[in-house]
């Protein structure tokens, strides 16, 4: 492999990626029906054309990086370093990527004993490992948090290093560690404490401290670390982590000394960190210092004051800003006297907040962080208690992690369509198919259920992909072909929805249909292996959901460019060929049995899908404003 092969290879992806993703802007863009029809296969096309390229591309380059690798000379990985920092600090959100470059090139800069090339490899490599780990993969967590340690070891050697960035790495290995590992469950807390003590000690050491003013960034990372985990009895609220009684009570003694030491330094509320503040109240009210009410008043004037100071904040935590905080607030003010009214008019505020931040772009969130906040958002206890009603709480979840998603909103609401029409025809011709324990044990109690039924099961269809909800940077890339790692994580999205469903109680009732909606009708096939569908209390609706969801994908023309669309009358006939074994044998026959019933899905799937899909886009766009 020359040198010029390698180049073509990064500059050929980097343009293919830049190409696809540029498609997305134009499909979001203001648009009439005609043209907006027009761009999305013109998408689809390009998009098509670059997978192939891409294919093509990535398998000559890996396949002589495996066979070349003993004779590729140093220069050479070099150059593949090169690209691969240049990926790193892009925003090319392509982490199982990214780590399988740096896993190629460890070894080789392992032999050599470049410790600089190798400070960056790792840094790179846990750090895509950890994005991945917010998709619910534990073991790429763990491989995150051993790369880090990886780093973290090399730091008696930072009076050796000639690039500046080098000695960033050391920071923020010890910042994920201590900070971000821990509350993504990679990492035990009492660990990450281990670390927090070991980050201060070589701080009181001259050799940690005299690149302070070279590399500006280490003082404010260390700063930000320290003072969040400090404040880390705020994230037993927001995440399920085990913290022993002891290390929490010595952290709020600590926590409560801190933040003393720094209000005196900085001589202003306003320029203290904004978990720090909140932790430190949060403990005065809680040990009746204060009152709830007027720590409530300082966090809430605290934190308006804060947003307009924002683009001062260089280190700032974006996401927990933006998400955690203002759920802070939200814990914070159901413990105070207000009004039931007031107290709703400013959740709805601190809503509305968390939406418009995670329903936006960031260049400086990565994407699988932004979804993985959707998620935590969405599901927590203290948003979801600010609701008084079922509907209320669907109709947030459906806003704000549905919808943040052209491609799967648009499916799932063709899923929704299909599932409709055949229940009517279910109801009226065989409504015994859907006696189950979920839904009524006699016809009559079936029939009387109708309305209650058909909700179900349309709010079934809307919820059934919610779990692709941390995937979404993987469904998006459509410019190359899936590695096997990221089909795997594809394939968790019904664990991972039905998980989420199943935390929320108004929503548990959905989490089977979200768990399996791939599975096969007779329990032998489709995924995950470990859901019994035979015996699900709303099996029925779950076999509805999987041949609806099967129809759409296969006839689907406009999003799926990675596939050849098929027509209505082949896509039956792979139905009846399937009844009994994948498909529900009855629901089959219906369809089979009755030719307006066949006449109306193939509408939905043929001329009205780009009706409902225009429809479904102005609702996606009108919400991204």
């Amino acid at each position: 492999m020359t040198d010029s092969d390698i180049k073509l290879f990064f500059d050929v992806y980097f343009n293919n990626f830049i190409t696809s993703i540029s498609w997305d802007e134009q499909i979001h863009a203001p648009a009439a029906k005609e043209e907006w029809i027009r761009c999305l296969k013109n998408c689809g096309r390009s998009r098509y054309q670059l997978c192939i390229e891409d294919d093509l591309l990535f398998h000559s380059f890996f396949t002589h990086l495996k066979e070349d690798k003993s004779t590729l000379s140093n220069s050479q990985y070099d150059l593949v370093l090169s690209y691969c920092r240049k990926l790193y600090y892009s925003q090319y959100n392509e982490p199982s990527l990214q780590l399988r470059f740096a896993k190629e090139l460890i070894s080789h800069y392992e032999a050599n004993k470049d410790v600089e090339s190798l400070i960056f490899l790792y840094t790179c490599a846990a750090y895509s490992a950890l994005q991945l780990s917010r998709t619910g993969d534990h073991k790429m967590g763990l491989r995150s948090s051993d790369y880090y340690k990886k780093v973290v070891a090399l730091r008696d050697k930072i009076d050796t290093f000639q690039v500046p960035e080098s000695r960033d790495y050391i920071f923020v290995a010890y910042d994920n560690l201590i900070r971000v590992e821990p509350f993504l469950h990679n990492l035990p807390i009492e660990e990450a404490y281990q670390f927090f003590l070991e980050l201060i000690e070589p701080r009181k050491q001259e050799k940690f401290c005299r690149y302070d003013t070279v590399n500006p960034r280490i003082p404010k990372i260390v700063n930000k670390t320290i003072n969040n985990f400090l404040s880390c009895e705020n994230d037993l609220l927001l995440f399920d982590i085990e913290f022993p009684d002891s290390l929490r009570l010595h952290l709020s003694e600590l926590t409560l000394q801190h933040y003393t030491q720094v209000l005196k330094h900085k001589g202003s509320i306003y320029d203290c960190p904004p978990a720090l503040v909140f932790q430190y109240y949060r403990l005065m009210a809680e040990e009746e210092a204060l009152s709830w009410d007027e720590a409530y008043s300082v966090v809430d004037d605290y934190y308006t004051r804060k947003k307009e100071m924002i683009p001062d904040e260089t280190e700032l935590d974006y996401l927990s800003f933006y998400v955690d905080l203002p759920i802070l607030l939200m814990h914070f003010l159901s413990h105070t006297t207000l009004s039931e009214a007031e107290k709703d008019r400013r959740n709805l505020t601190y809503r509305s907040m968390v939406i418009h931040f995670l329903s936006t772009r960031h260049y400086r969130l990565h994407t699988y962080s932004q979804y993985d906040g959707m998620r935590m958002a969405c599901f927590h206890p203290i948003v979801l208690d600010t609701f008084h009603h079922p509907v209320e709480k669907t109709n947030f979840i459906l806003d704000l992690i549905v919808s943040s998603h052209l491609a799967t909103l648009t499916h799932s609401v063709m899923v929704s369509y299909l599932a409709e029409a055949l229940l009517k025809y279910i109801f009226d011709d065989k409504p015994e198919l859907l006696i189950c324990p979920a839904l009524g044990s006699t016809v009559s109690e079936i029939q009387k259920n109708r309305t209650h039924i058909i909700d179900f099961a349309v709010q079934g269809s809307m919820l059934h992909d919610i779990g692709k909800n941390g995937i979404v940077p993987i469904i998006n890339t459509q410019h190359r072909r899936l590695t096997d790692y990221e089909f795997d994580l594809i394939r968790m999205h019904p664990e991972t929805g039905a998980k989420d469903l199943a935390s929320v109680p108004d929503f548990a009732c959905y989490a089977d249909i979200a768990h399996g909606h791939h599975r096969t009708y007779d329990g032998t096939g489709g995924y995950p292996d470990d859901f019994d569908i035979l015996h699900s209390p709303c099996r029925p609706v779950i076999d509805l959901v999987h041949i609806c969801d099967c129809l759409d994908a296969a006839t689907d023309y406009l999003s799926r460019n990675y596939h050849n669309a098929k027509d209505f009358d082949t896509v039956l006939s792979e139905l009846a060929d399937g009844r009994g074994t994948q498909y529900n044998p009855n629901i089959i026959d219906l369809i089979l049995d009755h030719p307006d019933l066949q006449k109306e899905l193939a509408s939905l799937i043929g001329p009205n899908r780009e009706n409902i899909y225009y429809d479904v886009y102005r609702t996606f766009a009108n919400k991204q404003k």
